[in-house]
């Protein structure tokens, strides 16, 4: 049972992505959006099986073009804490910059 999980999971971290992908491009001005999602599924003994956080995050990032080889950035990026390893509400920002 404890391999099926340990392949479970690896095949869920291997799944995503750490490309992001752009959802705004246009006039200078380009968002992306990326992340990732990490989750274990387990069984603890007398428990059900349900699906635990492992530290999934959010990443949103920006820039603008200013003209003259200058450009402005801006990144955020939120990370749904492990303590609370059964749900996504603890969310807590990592890094948050501009520039």
């Amino acid at each position: 049972m404890k391999k099926t999980l340990i392949a479970l999971s690896v095949a869920a971290v291997a799944a995503t992505s750490a490309n992001a992908a752009v959802v705004y491009d246009q006039d200078g001005a380009k968002v992306e959006v990326g992340g990732s999602l990490r989750v274990l599924l387990s069984k603890d003994s007398g428990e059900r099986a349900d699906l635990k956080n492992k530290g999934s995050r959010l990443v949103v990032k920006g820039s603008q073009d200013l003209g003259s080889g200058l450009s402005a950035l801006a990144n955020i990026e939120f990370r749904f804490e492990k303590d609370n390893e059964n749900g996504f509400d603890n969310v807590e920002t990592k890094r948050l910059y501009a520039g």
